[in-house]
């Protein structure tokens, strides 16, 4: 990508008075131009045709001189062949025509923070979607991200579950975009939750999502995620993993995967770092579903026996685009003796699908995760995660977003505490696409098979995570990974 240099004069407005109309493409119009440069043809056509172009005169030939002679021609007709001409192309965008520069290769980067209008703090993990595409990014931790695109203007969606979705051009890419975003309106606070025919509990309400989950687990989409874990004792960081995936997925979570492309990297300073490595945290992210799974090991209320195990509690019924959404917290009952989450689910209040789910896990005999060596224990041990979806804008399908994992907890090495120990990792799509047929990727889980040793059988290609736009990070990481490059720790133990 060609980097510029020079000061942008955003939006050069040549018609300042004109008054806002719609372009009509079928117009007649009669051009003569004798050797004048292409900022006077623009001016010209400005007075003629009462149009106003919008364009950064450090990207275009402004000073090219210009002969050419058309009569009678339709306004787009005329547009479509001079422009081309001149390499230039344009987007008609209401009452006014966007010029930027004709080059097919382009790969033009934009930057961006998604912040709350109602207190201007930054939205993690914000969906950015190029429109009419199932192709984007996610911001960070901090709300920031990057976006590759092969053209100016570009229209993005940006959404959040508890945000109203916000529509923008984007016309240049020489400074970052400051996207606000409006709370959710809140409609009702209450007990209660008016259905389509008749008033429904918040039991009938999470056992009819639970009922949509199971019959729509046959519906498989495909997309493609990127993944970042990292871990630390205390304020140091011990290990990153960083893996781009294919996946196939339900409305119920990921079903399939396939590793595209992984890097890992751990740093070893003490005798007990080497039992707190993660040997395939990543597998959370793939066991983690919307709706109870044939197991006893933690139980969720997306369950059968919800109305049994946990106690409900509406919170607020939230607007967002045409959907109702009612927001349910969750804790389980004194019965419940197995590791139980507690958290909120959001459910569409008409057709009974449920978007996210978030919870925490605070039980230390959870069955999935634990040490294998005899040195190491824990206490105060927790587990979060979120499992989040967003609307199709043209389908209306449910696309999943992001999962996220985390874990923490106070570790003891020979009955010694050592310290605070904390694993972060968040699944982020950026992709999503319909194969040719029904494809296999990865197939069944292997707990025996760890993180390290997939990405070790693909190898470590630095070219590939050289500047790789797809997802924006903080600072802080990039630290982290500037470090651990410098140390050349990529893909070694």
């Amino acid at each position: 990508m060609k980097t510029y240099f020079t000061i942008l004069i955003f939006m050069i407005v040549l018609a300042f008075n004109l008054k806002a109309q719609q372009i009509n493409p079928d117009t007649l119009v009669d051009m003569d131009f004798n050797a004048i440069s292409l900022k006077e043809v623009l001016q010209e056509i400005t007075q003629k045709q009462n149009i106003r172009f919008s364009y950064s005169d450090s990207k275009l030939p402004m000073d090219r001189l210009i002969t050419c002679s058309y009569h009678q021609y339709k306004l787009i007709d005329f547009l479509n062949d001079f422009f081309h001409q001149n390499e230039i192309n344009f987007n008609i965008i209401e009452n006014q025509i966007v010029l930027y520069p004709f080059n097919i290769n382009q790969t033009i980067k934009i930057k961006g923070i998604i912040v709350d209008q109602s207190d201007g703090l930054p939205i993690p993990y914000a969906n950015i979607s190029l429109s009419g595409t199932y192709k984007g990014t996610s911001s960070n931790e901090d709300g920031e991200f990057e976006l590759e695109l092969t053209k100016l203007p570009s229209e993005l969606v940006i959404s959040h579950l508890s945000h109203d979705k916000k529509m923008i051009y984007v016309y240049d890419d020489t400074q970052q975009l400051v996207i606000n975003l409006m709370p959710a309106q809140t409609l009702l606070q209450g007990i209660t939750i008016n259905g389509k025919s008749k008033i429904i509990s918040n039991y009938q309400l999470v056992k009819r999502a639970y009922n949509r989950l199971a019959n729509a687990s046959s519906d498989m989409q495909y997309g493609k995620a990127f993944y970042r874990q990292k871990s630390k004792r205390e304020d140091k960081f011990t290990e990153i993993f960083e893996l781009f995936y294919d996946i196939k997925y339900s409305a119920n979570g990921i079903e399939d995967w396939a590793v595209q492309e992984g890097r890992y990297a751990f740093q070893n300073d003490s005798e007990y770092d080497i039992f707190l490595y993660n040997k395939n945290f990543t597998l959370l992210s793939r066991m983690f579903p919307m709706r109870q799974p044939e197991t006893t090991s933690y139980i969720i209320p997306v369950n059968q026996e919800v109305k049994k195990l946990f106690d409900l509690k509406l919170k607020e019924i939230i607007k967002f685009d045409e959907r109702y959404i009612a927001i349910i917290s969750f804790m389980p009952k004194p019965i419940v003796t197995a590791p139980a989450a507690r958290g909120e689910l959001y459910i569409d209040i008409d057709n009974y699908e449920l978007l996210k789910i978030k919870g925490t896990i605070t039980d230390p005999t959870l069955e999935i995760i634990g040490f294998n060596d005899n040195s190491s224990s824990w206490s105060n041990y927790q587990l979060d995660f979120q499992i989040s979806f967003i609307e199709d804008h043209e389908t209306g399908k449910l696309l999943m977003d992001y999962i996220q994992i985390d874990h923490t907890f106070d570790y003891y090495f020979n009955n010694v505490s050592i310290g605070k120990i904390n694993t972060s990792s968040i699944l982020t799509f950026y992709e999503h696409y319909t194969p040719v047929k029904n494809k296999r990727l990865g197939g069944a889980i292997n707990y025996s098979t760890s993180d390290m040793e997939v990405i070790d059988n693909i190898g470590y290609n630095p070219v590939f995570w050289h500047q790789n736009p797809i997802v924006k990070r903080t600072p802080l990481e990039e630290k982290l990974i500037q470090d651990f490059e410098k140390n050349e720790a990529f893909g070694v133990v």
